[in-house]
């Protein structure tokens, strides 16, 4: 025991001392691997953030080109209403100059329209003067006869001049509802021999005189002059007339102003002294020298008219149609007849023709209109 014990504490004299040398290698390897291992992750964190931040960055250049896009569609949409605004622009003034035309011509058809019933005024003052008294020359009338005086007043017999423009024509049918057939057609394919062509019906319509309001009164200055030479001229009969008149020992005196009738043959003397025209009534009849001839003229009152109010209307004629858009594609006879025979078929609704006027292109025609008294 004691020898054991003694060799026991001669092994435990041995101190073991640690290898500082393999520690201090063994502690900075660890050392380093910690660093190593948190430079990795520093790295790999930084990888991280690059990538993080290169997407960004590409979203960022994504987003950007977006918006340059629709900066650049927006900046071509400004650019097309710009243009857009321009041409309504000028649209707006083409649309401005064309209802200024249109005023233009509106005007000119109102001054047209104004001359047109200063005519109609002249035409009225200038009609026949109705006598109170009889007077022993014979009448012509055409037309319809009435058995009594209008209660209305004066009957006015219509004669329109109408312009016929090129490449257009005038129908009249005998029948009106042959007329109002062709009307609504409107557009007309009309075989002209191996020709097709199409043109377009249209009603007439005429401005005519609707109502008229006359002031009437016996002229105390002026006598109606009837029952004249009918071969004699004009200016001879006004000259030989005022000449007797105008004389005191005739029951005359001075006339102030002389107007032929051509529709009649009377003659209107106007005389400045209105006690004249009393004892002239009176009288009635004078022996004129005419030349180598005397006539007995009738001496009767004139009536002075004043307008009092008249108004004026559009009328369709019921039996003539307008056709316009005629090709100028043969001869102006040959035209005319082969128009006239299409449209008296009754298979291409039309029917008998009464009168038809075709007036080329180019060229320039006027139509005469009357009152139609057909029934």
């Amino acid at each position: 025991m004691e020898g054991e014990t003694k060799k026991m504490e001669g092994e435990a004299s041995f101190v073991h001392v640690p290898d500082t040398e393999n520690i201090l290698m063994d502690s900075n390897e660890d050392h380093l691997r910690t660093e190593i291992k948190k430079m990795k992750d520093q790295c790999t964190s930084l990888n991280h953030d690059a990538d993080k931040y290169e997407k960004e960055k590409n979203d960022s250049l994504a987003f950007a080109k977006k918006l340059q896009d629709k900066v650049d569609k927006l900046q071509r949409s400004i650019t097309e209403e710009e243009a857009h605004f321009k041409d309504k622009d000028d649209s707006y003034e083409k649309n401005i100059k064309a209802i200024w035309e249109e005023n233009q011509g509106l005007k000119k058809q109102k001054e047209e329209l104004e001359q047109t019933i200063d005519k109609v005024k002249e035409n009225i003052e200038k009609l026949e003067k109705v006598s109170s008294a009889g007077t022993e020359r014979k009448m012509v009338f055409k037309g319809k006869s009435l058995n009594k005086i209008p209660e209305n007043g004066l009957v006015v017999k219509h004669r329109i001049v109408y312009p016929v423009r090129g490449g257009t024509a005038l129908i009249t049918f005998e029948k009106p509802e042959d007329a109002s057939n062709i009307i609504q057609k409107e557009r007309i394919e009309v075989t002209i021999e191996e020709c097709r062509v199409f043109v377009q019906a249209k009603p007439v319509e005429l401005m005519l005189l609707d109502s008229l309001n006359v002031d009437m009164s016996l002229s105390r200055k002026k006598i109606l002059i009837s029952n004249l030479p009918p071969s004699l001229s004009e200016d001879i009969l006004l000259d030989k007339l005022e000449i007797f008149f105008c004389k005191s020992k005739n029951d005359g005196g001075e006339v102030e102003n002389r107007e032929f009738l051509p529709d009649s043959r009377n003659v209107i003397l106007t005389f400045c002294n209105e006690k004249v025209v009393p004892q002239l009534l009176e009288k009635k009849k004078f022996k004129v020298h005419f030349g180598n001839s005397t006539q007995e003229v009738h001496v009767t009152p004139s009536l002075d008219g004043d307008i009092k109010q008249f108004q004026m209307k559009y009328v369709e004629c019921n039996r003539t149609v307008l056709i316009t858009g005629i090709p100028d594609i043969k001869d102006t006879d040959d035209l005319r007849d082969l128009l006239e025979i299409y449209f008296q078929k009754p298979s291409n609704g039309g029917g008998e023709v009464e009168a038809l006027i075709y007036c080329p292109e180019g060229q320039q025609a006027l139509a005469i209109f009357e009152d139609d008294n057909e029934e």
